[in-house]
Order: C-alpha cells, then sequence, then structure tokens
C-alpha cells in the first residue's frame, strides 16, 4: 500500500488498513458493490500524488521510525 501511495494510487483497503496507515477516506463498508461506488465517484482519487507520498515519508519512513524508537528509548519504555 505504501508503495502505491507513492506513486500516487491510493489504495482501496480495509478500513482498518486505512486508519493503520493514516487515511480516512475509504468505501463505507467492505461489500464489492461500496468499494466499486467508491473507485466510481473519484473519492479514491481525491488525493493528490504528492499528498500521499508526503503521508508515507512522514510517518512511514525510516528516517520515522527512527525517530520514534528514540522517543521509546529516551522515555525509558
Amino acid at each position: 500500500m505504501l508503495e502505491a501511495m507513492c506513486n500516487g494510487v491510493y489504495p482501496v483497503t480495509t478500513r482498518a488498513n486505512l486508519q493503520a496507515i493514516g487515511l480516512s477516506e475509504g468505501p463505507s463498508e467492505e461489500t464489492p458493490q461500496m468499494i466499486a461506488e467508491f473507485i466510481k465517484n473519484g473519492r479514491a482519487t481525491a488525493l493528490a500524488t504528492e499528498t500521499l507520498a508526503t503521508l508515507v515519508r512522514e510517518k512511514h519512513s525510516l528516517q520515522s521510525l527512527v525517530h520514534t524508537m528514540g522517543g521509546y528509548i529516551k522515555a525509558g519504555n
């Protein structure tokens, strides 16, 4: 999903996965009909390529991971 986002493709996936990667827009239900409607309505293409890539960089990059882990280490967790 992250690779797709870096290339400007909005991932159409489960609500749990969308929340985990930091996206809020997705099909209202996980049925083929609702997924198709989500795609047909253009909601899957609403975010620009740069917006998707920025989200990946800020939340899922190695630099972001190192920063997060550093916070845990400093806190003694």
